[in-house]
Order: structure tokens, then sequence, then C-alpha cells
């Protein structure tokens, strides 16, 4: 009877395993420390529970430096739950559950049943996606999000509704709430229109409903700082981060390290946040225009930098971030991510160039390729490649279905032949 339950919705079994996994994690890293992009988002959702406002501190001017969708869900759970941070991972092994959702409907749309269920396993015990639970970034919420309005990109490729229109709207909106990097969607929406594989009309719907979502925080900063800022404060200083002299070709994003002997930097330091927005994008051209060759080069550079597997994870393992007791893990686990991602990345490739003929997959590359891009401008570190993974879990699980067939035939035959 057991049996059958389990086998009846191997869907459902999937995601509840999964669930479990990173419900593991979630205790499991509960001696973590708070350190690095954790700190901000931190800081920012506690003050705003306590109803200090959008601030690093009390009484302090309100900050943009980070979008807020991730730092309101903080908000929200430590209102309830009296700033709990094993609250916070609890909520987030909830979340990718739903990413590892997503994938399935992903692969589902574009390969049917058998590669679905291939994709939401793989997806759901991915190790980068169960370490993220464990740390409070805002990879978890970005992630489902993005990959939610993925889902309902392609939906509305196949089945023009316009509940679906508005459901990419909504969905991207809170994206790029929380993650700029998400507007390049909008670059795959055109092209889709483009190319008569997406109505003009749902095109408009989604991306119209995604700027009002935008508009009320996009207005607020405008209010606040007095300049066009969409998003968050920090990005031109990603920029300018990502075109220094000393930024190097290869790990572009360790070039932080010289930060504090930069006297350009420490300029910008002193500046309000408005202003030092404005003038860390105006140091990053003046860079650019002195130096096109070499930012041409780091171009490719940190686009390799982007792909590369995500050591983030690893290093926040033996930096502690899990909790000391699980230091010793970080050179396995590392080894394994390496492993798994590799293949991956390998079988998703020669599924895609398979596939190529179909529309879905080219617009899916597309967006693939407009999310790098920013990425590529500043500093292209590893793990900013996360919340592609679901597309790339998707189209890797066709080639992982015909492995694990090629696998199970072998095994049979030589079964067979051992016996006789």
């Amino acid at each position: 009877m057991q049996t059958c339950l389990l086998t009846k919705n191997p869907l459902r079994t999937i995601l509840l395993f999964s669930l479990c996994a990173h419900l593991a994690v979630a205790i499991l890293s509960r001696h973590g420390v708070i350190k690095d992009d954790s700190e901000s988002y931190v800081l920012i959702g506690t003050n705003l529970a306590q109803g200090h406002g959008y601030v690093f501190e009390p009484g302090a001017k309100p900050t943009a430096w980070r979008g807020p969708g991730y730092p309101v869900m903080l908000a929200g759970i430590f209102k309830l739950t009296h700033d709990s941070y094993e609250a916070v991972r609890f909520v987030q092994a909830f979340l990718w559950v739903g990413v590892a959702f997503c994938a399935w409907k992903i692969a589902l749309m574009l390969f049917g049943p058998e590669a679905a269920l291939v994709a939401a396993a793989i997806a759901g015990f991915y190790p980068e996606f169960l370490g993220f639970t464990g740390l409070l970034w805002s990879e978890s919420l970005f992630t489902v999000l993005f990959s939610a309005s993925l889902v309902c990109f392609i939906s509305l490729v196949h089945s023009p509704r316009t509940s679906a229109a508005v459901a990419l709207g909504m969905f991207l909106g809170a994206s790029i709430l929380t993650r700029s990097a998400a507007v390049t969607l909008v670059g795959a929406i055109v092209v889709a229109c483009v190319a008569g594989r997406l109505s003009r009309a749902h095109g408009a719907i989604a991306v119209l409903l995604a700027a009002l979502i935008v508009a009320p925080w996009t207005a607020r900063n405008f209010r606040d700082y007095g300049r066009f800022m969409p998003v968050e404060s920090n990005s031109t200083q990603n920029l300018f981060e990502g075109a220094r002299p000393y930024t190097p070709l290869i790990f572009g994003w360790r070039g932080n390290r010289y930060l504090h002997n930069d006297p350009e930097f420490e300029s910008l330091d002193r500046l309000p946040e408005g202003q030092r927005y404005g003038a860390a994008g105006k140091f990053a051209l003046q860079y650019i225009a002195r130096h096109p060759a070499r930012y041409t080069v780091m171009l490719f550079t940190k686009t390799i930098d982007f792909w590369l597997p995500d050591f983030f994870i690893c290093r926040n393992i033996a930096a502690g971030v899990f909790g000391a007791e699980f230091r010793p893990l970080w050179i396995p686990w590392e080894v394994f991510t390496i492993a798994v991602f590799l293949i991956i990345l390998a079988c998703a490739f020669l599924s895609a160039a398979r596939s190529w003929s179909q529309w879905d997959v080219r617009l899916l590359v597309c967006a693939i390729v407009l999310f790098t891009m920013p990425h590529a401008l500043t500093h292209g570190g590893s793990r900013y490649h996360v919340p592609l993974m679901p597309i790339l879990i998707a189209f890797a699980a066709p080639k992982l279905l015909e492995l694990l067939a090629y696998l199970r035939t072998r095994r049979s035959v030589n079964w067979v032949a051992d016996s006789a």
C-alpha cells in the first residue's frame, strides 16, 4: 500500500523528499553565522520589521542599496517570528521546492512528462539549491520568482491566454524588485513578439504590468535621491568594481580586495548614496572609454567567470556560515557540486542543440544570453548564474533520461549474460 502511494504521484513524491532534504539543511545550518551579503539583507529586514523603515540602522537615511523584494520577505518573517533566522531558512526550503516544480513545468512543456520528472528530481536535490536554503541571500526568493516568470513566458508562447500574460507581468515585476537583472527577460519577450511567437498585446500586458509593479519603488528612489534609480543603488558600483585597472582578467570578483587602496573608491565612499550612484557610473564609463580593448576582453573573461561552477556555497561552508561543525565538508561538497554542474551543463548543451528547431528552446536560450550580459558588464561571479539553473536542468533532462535508459538496458543485458 505504501509503495502504491509513493508511485501513484511521482512528482509529489519527488517534491516531498526534496522538501525533507531542504528542511534538513535548514535545521543543520541553524548555528551558522550571518556574513557577507546576508548582513545587509538582515539589517534592512530587521529595521523594517521593527518599524524603523528601509534603513541599515535606526535613524539613518533610507537606502536603496538592495532591491526591496528579499528584505521585505525577511521583514514579514521577522515580524511574525521575532527575528528568527531559522524561520527564514524553513521558508526558503519551500521556495526551493517551488523552483523544482518550475523546472518540472518547463521540462514538461518542452520535452514531455518523463523528462519533466527527471528535471524535478535534479532540481529538488541540486547541491547549490540545497546550500542556498541555509544562506540568507536573495537567490532563494529571486530564483523561484524568475523561474515562475519563465514558466508563464513559455506557457504564453504555447497557449496565448490573457491570464498567463497577467501572471507573467506579476512574477516579472516581483523578480525585478528582488534583483534588477530580471529586467533582461523583457528582451526575450520582445524577441518573441517580433518573431511572431507571442501576441504583441499579451507581451505589452506583461511588460506594462511589470513596469507598474516596479514604478512605485522607482518613484520612491527618485523622491529620496533626485535621480532615476529603477531598483538598486549598488548597480553602478558593481559596474565600477568590474571596470578597474586592478580587476583581474579571470576571477574578476577578486578585484574587490584592492578597493580599499583605490582613491576613486574612497571618494565614492564619502558621497551620499544618490550621488555615489551617479559618480560610480561616471567613473566606470570613463575607464571603459580610456581602455576599450581591455574592457572588451574582460567581457569575455567575466562571462567565463559567470559560468564557472559555483564556489560560493563551498566557501561559505568553509567560513562557518553553515556552522563551524560543517567546515570539513566544504571540499567534498565542492567536488560533488562541480561534477554535477558540469554534467548538467554538457547535457543541457547537447539537448538544446538537438532541439534547436523548437522556438521555446530558442527563446529560453535568448533569455539565458540576455541574463548573462549585465553580469559580464559588471563582475561575473559564478553565484549569479544560479537563477538560470532551472532552465539548464530542464534542458539537460532528456539527455539524462537517455543516459538512465542506456544504463538500465546495459545492466539488464549484463544480468542476462551473467545468468547464462
